[in-house]
């Protein structure tokens, strides 16, 4: 019989779960997920340097002009203790801002349309694209429903880390009706530090039993909680009779290491609101500004209707000085957004939202949806926290079609320098 110290298997996996959250060199670049249990076995987390990561996992790195700091993680469990060292890397060295990734899907019925492309900025111009990799997809999916849908990709607060997040959805070979009933519970995952390399795919389950898909997940850092905060759009069914679809809803969850994931909450929930008429949420996103934050919802809002009177699904903008203020507290700040900045034109959905290099625009790009698939059609705007958007003249614009739902990463002059001298340009 072999004696098992009690607490190794504990350990065990926890330097599993330190591990997976390394750099390259054994280096910490974020905030790192140290659970405090692992089935049924409590975790006690202690630092070398608690000043550079605190034994509850927040990092401090040092400034760009200093050394790395090596620092000893301890952990133990029932008496057993596991150190591991790592080394904590100064940030990046600031740098201008210069050019634009869009990460997206295409809407095709080919082979290769559901999956994640990236198209370049024409050198620092926000409205001109270059699709990347010849035209074909940069990432593909080898799980779940084989194919890739929403694409989102966010910075990490460090500046050098990325993630992308991405739908699980087949819509060529999977019924709509059906998957929004028993649709795929999981998200996709990858991660980079050069917006080249982005390592192996994670198929991570987030939604619970009762959710009926999981579609258009978005991730943004909350300075309040030191974590990411990922949100997605779901049915909730209460019983196992789903005959009758319920409003879809925008659940959230937060997250340090895009792995281990908090359980998810409504954050967003029509049956509680009743400007909200009928229809569900969908797509939301989010722009983090000066005052505070701006979420753009795809829904039926009161009041809001087409030519002919009838309630129109569109894009809605509120904001809030937190991505924590409770649901009623968000102030609405524009509705039927599209139809009015485009004298009537529709129906759009999955918009994305950044700040232009210049600093002094923002622009939001929606999907013009529709049988021939349409695209993007972007709309500016001074300040997203107003209701003051427009939208740009066709012929200003050069966006590849069919370029559907995704996320518009603003760029260093490096990483823009990168991307383009890469094979994927080539």
């Amino acid at each position: 019989m072999t004696n098992t110290v009690p607490g190794t298997e504990a350990l065990r996996s926890a330097s599993q779960i330190l591990d997976r959250q390394l750099s390259a060199g054994r280096q910490v670049k974020g905030a790192l997920h140290l659970p405090d249990d692992i089935d049924g076995s409590a975790l006690a987390w202690d630092s070398s340097h608690p000043d550079v990561i605190s034994p509850q996992g927040r990092v401090r790195r040092p400034g760009a002009e200093s050394l790395p700091v090596e620092v000893t993680l301890t952990v133990g469990a029932d008496g057993a203790r596991q150190d591991q060292i790592v080394s904590v890397p100064p940030l990046p060295e600031p740098e201008p801002l210069f050019g634009y990734l869009l990460v997206h899907f295409v809407e095709s019925r080919e082979d290769g349309g559901e999956q994640i492309y990236f198209s370049l900025s024409d050198g620092d111009d926000p409205l001109r694209w270059r699709r990347m990799n010849q035209g074909r997809p940069v990432l593909t999916s080898g799980q779940g429903t084989g194919a890739l849908r929403d694409p989102h990709i966010v910075r990490s607060p460090e500046g050098d880390r990325f993630f992308i997040v991405a739908t699980d959805l087949h819509v060529h070979t999977t019924d709509w009706a059906d998957a929004v009933r028993d649709g795929s519970r999981h998200i996709e995952i990858w991660r980079s530090d050069d917006l080249l390399d982005w390592g192996e795919q994670r198929h991570v389950r987030v939604s619970g039993e009762a959710a009926g898909m999981t579609w258009a997940p978005e991730a943004i850092w909350d300075d309040a909680a030191q974590a990411y905060f990922v949100h997605w759009t779901s049915c909730l069914y209460e019983t196992s009779d789903r005959t009758h679809v319920p409003q879809s809803k925008i659940l959230g969850a937060y997250t340090r290491d895009f792995w281990h994931f908090t359980k998810p909450h409504v954050w967003m929930d029509p049956d509680l609101d009743p400007s909200l008429s009928g229809g569900g949420l969908l797509d939301a996103t989010i722009a983090k500004t000066a005052g505070g934050y701006v979420r753009f919802v795809k829904g039926v809002v009161e009041g809001v209707t087409d030519e002919q009177g009838q309630p129109l699904g569109d894009i809605f903008a509120e904001r809030a000085p937190a991505l924590g203020t409770p649901a009623r507290q968000w102030e609405r700040i524009g509705s039927g957004l599209t139809f009015r900045a485009t004298g009537g034109h529709h129906p759009y959905e999955g918009p994305l939202i950044f700040p232009c290099n210049t600093g002094d625009e923002w622009l939001l790009f929606a999907d013009h949806f529709g049988a021939d698939f349409h695209g993007y059609v972007p709309f500016t705007n001074a300040d997203p926290a107003t209701d003051r958007w427009r939208r740009v003249p066709a012929e200003d614009t050069d966006i590849p079609p069919n370029t559907k739902h995704g996320a518009v990463l603003p760029l260093r002059v490096s990483e823009w320098e990168r991307l383009a001298a890469s094979p994927l340009m080539r």
